[in-house]
């Protein structure tokens, strides 16, 4: 509860409003860093060996982008959930835990109205449930790469197009008090996106992403730039 107090204080607070790594936004010449918040969710099938289990994940989550030249770097991090309807280890469980995550993003062509990069992200993901008659935990990482263009409708709003290639590697442990079974799960996919961000004068920006792919699923953001 005191961290839902926390992060609602971080919504709320007009000097926090803050960075999803969400490689978008003009950072600009005289603007170097941005702080956002970030709320997703997506669904997607996780192969277990032979089996597959549609899988849904949200995320509530902070991060940081600077820029060095053409380079971005980005941090990303906060809490993960995680249901899976048609796994008998998991069936109507939600899983909760946090991620973590790195990002790397470089311009290949900059003009008047936007860019054309390449980004690299690397994500960690942990989760449990502990139950009555077992625990169950999840873990695994995402790493994936994308081609984009970001792209200035008008001085306010900015449109994201692009395509990705990710991977999910990851394993569940079920622990029933007497025996630990583990089992490997795995995902791999191309996908595509597109968002939109809105700017305001004093360069806080709201925006949305649709993902196919690795995250079939969308995000909201919101962040301010320094």
């Amino acid at each position: 509860m005191k961290r839902l107090s926390l992060l609602i204080a971080l919504l709320l607070s007009p000097t926090t409003l803050p960075a999803a790594t969400e490689v978008t936004a003009e950072l600009g010449a005289d603007k170097s860093l941005d702080f956002g918040v970030r709320f997703a969710a997506a669904r997607n099938p996780l192969a277990y060996g032979s089996a597959t289990h549609d899988t849904t994940v949200r995320w509530i989550g902070a991060g940081w982008r600077e820029a060095f030249g053409p380079a971005q770097i980005g941090l990303r991090f906060g809490y993960t959930f995680v249901t899976q309807n048609d796994n008998p280890n998991t069936a109507g469980l939600e899983l909760d835990g946090y991620h973590a995550g790195i990002s790397l993003a470089f311009d290949i062509v900059r003009y008047a109205q936007g860019r054309l990069f390449v980004s690299t992200d690397y994500l960690y993901q942990a989760v449990k449930h502990e139950g009555i008659s077992r625990t169950v935990e999840m873990t695994w990482y995402d790493p994936r790469v994308t081609v984009g263009l970001y792209h200035g409708l008008s001085r306010e709003v900015y449109v994201l197009v692009g395509a990705s290639y990710g991977r999910t590697n990851g394993e569940e442990r079920v622990n029933n008090g007497v025996v630990t079974t583990v089992r490997d799960f795995s995902r791999h996919d191309t996908g595509s996106l597109l968002g939109f961000d809105i700017v305001d004068g004093n360069k806080g920006t709201v925006g949305f992403v649709l993902r196919t792919g690795l995250d079939r699923g969308g995000s909201i953001y919101f962040k301010r730039l320094f």
